[in-house]
């Protein structure tokens, strides 16, 4: 598929009948990931010299035909935007973030140093063997960095959990925190259409949500660009 080997069922699943008042369904059997809903921009540019000007931009992503610089929000512009009182610094809380892919921890710590942030690094969680740098490490990095940057004393967990051949590496991370209640806030930043998902994929998140608001967990899903027009949100936290 696109070049990409994967594997699929090629028939409904049979559960036996003795087991079918305990079985809800087959989540999956295939390995076709997730969507990631993070963009990559390219490089970005400092421009500190200049007053009155954001600090950040990137070569190319915004404008018409995505050939124009975008102008990046830092964490002292996410504060100013969003009124975030210097007294809000994440201090006492922990936030569980899931991923199927490792990171480098040099990038955290980069990213912290580049904007004079606290040096605060990621515990990061392996659920089962380590994948190692895959193909979603941008966004795992991207989650952990700026989870960090809103919430600069927090404790942020990456719980990384590896694709099998008949299970997303995303639906066990997100399984194993809500399960272990690892954290009371927990973020996801992968989705996939609903239709996709079938009666058992969506039986099986709405349970996993009704679990977490149980336990007390607050889940935040990320919905792509165009919000809850876009045909491929699901994984819904409400």
């Amino acid at each position: 598929m696109n070049g990409e080997s994967r594997q699929a069922n090629i028939s409904d699943p049979q559960v036996p009948a003795a087991l079918t008042p305990v079985v809800a369904g087959v989540l999956s059997l295939h390995n076709f990931p997730r969507k990631s809903f993070t963009h990559n921009l390219g490089i970005h540019t400092a421009t500190r010299s200049i007053p009155g000007k954001p600090q950040f931009t990137t070569t190319s992503g915004c404008g018409t035909s995505n050939a124009q610089p975008c102008f990046v929000l830092g964490p002292a512009d996410f504060a100013k935007v969003y009124n975030v009182p210097s007294t809000l610094n994440g201090t006492g809380q922990q936030i569980a973030i899931v991923a199927d892919s490792n990171i480098n921890p040099q990038d955290v710590a980069d990213f912290q140093t580049l904007f004079n942030l606290p040096a605060n690094p990621p515990n990061v969680i392996l659920n089962g063997p380590d994948p190692g740098l895959g193909a979603s490490e941008g966004e795992a990095d991207l989650d952990v960095q700026v989870s960090g940057m809103v919430a600069q004393k927090a404790v942020i967990d990456l719980v990384v959990s590896e694709d099998t051949l008949t299970a997303q590496g995303i639906d066990l991370s997100a399984f194993y925190i809500i399960d272990n209640n690892i954290a009371p806030v927990m973020s996801e930043s992968f989705g996939d259409c609903e239709s996709n998902l079938q009666t058992a994929g969506n039986q099986f998140f709405n349970s996993l949500w009704e679990q977490a608001a149980a336990e007390g967990i607050s889940v935040f899903v990320s919905s792509g660009d165009p919000g809850s027009a876009e045909t491929s949100i699901v994984l819904n936290s409400d």
